[in-house]
């Protein structure tokens, strides 16, 4: 485009080290790991939740708020 024309918004100049950087897969596990806990905390708080409408009252521990709030079948 010409300098100074109506239809420029801007410029950006992305390096090819930052794309590699964006699209890399140490980036990509980080983000998939962070994305695993945020889910097992929420499963977590969720279960909480669950336990204290159920109960009334606050589970002492994780092995007591898997235990009454997820019973294993047989």
């Amino acid at each position: 485009m010409p300098r100074g024309s109506q239809e420029e918004d801007g410029f950006v100049y992305l390096s090819a080290p930052f794309i590699r950087h964006l699209t890399g897969p140490k980036l990509k596990l980080t983000e998939r790991q962070q994305m695993l806990a945020y889910n097992h905390m929420r499963m977590v708080g969720h279960a909480s939740i669950l336990f204290r409408t159920q109960f009334g009252q606050t589970a002492k521990s994780l092995r007591e708020l898997a235990a009454r709030v997820c019973p294993r079948r047989v």
